[in-house]
């Protein structure tokens, strides 16, 4: 898999747990504790795909 592809995998997980996050908060469909759970669940399996693949962080990448 190439660098740009990790890259966009790790966003999306990390975008997925923010809807996540709100759909939680916004909606009636689960409740915001449930929905903050999965969404901190999905940002952690995020940073261990990123350290794993050896994705940057968005504050030390290169301009």
């Amino acid at each position: 898999m190439t660098k740009s592809k990790k890259e966009l995998m790790v966003g999306a997980l990390g975008a997925a747990g923010l809807v996540v996050l709100l759909r939680g908060l916004f909606t009636e469909t689960y409740g915001f504790g449930r929905g903050s759970v999965i969404a901190i669940g999905i940002w952690s399996t995020s940073g261990l795909f990123a350290r794993y693949w050896d994705v940057p962080k968005w504050n030390s990448r290169p301009d």
